[in-house]
């Protein structure tokens, strides 16, 4: 396994996933405000996805090279250290605003969701780092082989 410096990469996703975060919140907000639809509880995935697309796509841009699976891994771990903290500052703002919303769900249904969100998260991160790597690899491919 080749030694890479992690730091940039985690600073990139936490940039992306926080900018991703709130643009789909906002258009979430603006189609229920405006159509009446409902963005679902899987919109929030998309923030992982792309931020997740983009740690992959870097890495490629910075190494030349897709990520081994360990060195994916290791980016997903870190990645999810970004996504927990987020998560919390979130609840930390709807205990502070909703309170009652805790009082209804209770805590101990709140933290089976808070986990089962986060191994998806996880998982999801895994697969867009490598998906976002080998996609910039065929493109540049493609460019080299025109």
């Amino acid at each position: 396994m080749t030694s890479f410096d992690i730091k940039p990469l985690i600073k990139r996703f936490a940039i992306a996933y926080v900018l991703a975060s709130v643009g789909v919140a906002l258009v979430v907000y603006l189609l229920e405000k405006i159509f009446g639809v409902s963005g679902g509880s899987g919109a929030g995935m998309i923030s992982v996805m792309v931020a997740a697309m983009d740690m992959g796509q870097t890495f490629y841009k910075q190494n030349n090279r897709i990520p081994e699976k360990s060195e994916s891994w290791r980016m997903a771990r870190w990645a999810m250290i970004v996504v927990f903290a987020f998560t919390l500052l979130v609840l930390l703002f709807v205990f502070i605003t909703s309170p009652q919303f805790f009082a209804t769900m209770g805590i101990p249904g709140l933290l089976v969701i808070l986990l089962f969100v986060l191994l998806i998260s996880f998982l999801a991160t895994r697969f867009f780092i490598g998906f976002g790597a080998k996609n910039l690899a065929k493109v540049e491919a493609r460019k080299n082989n025109a």
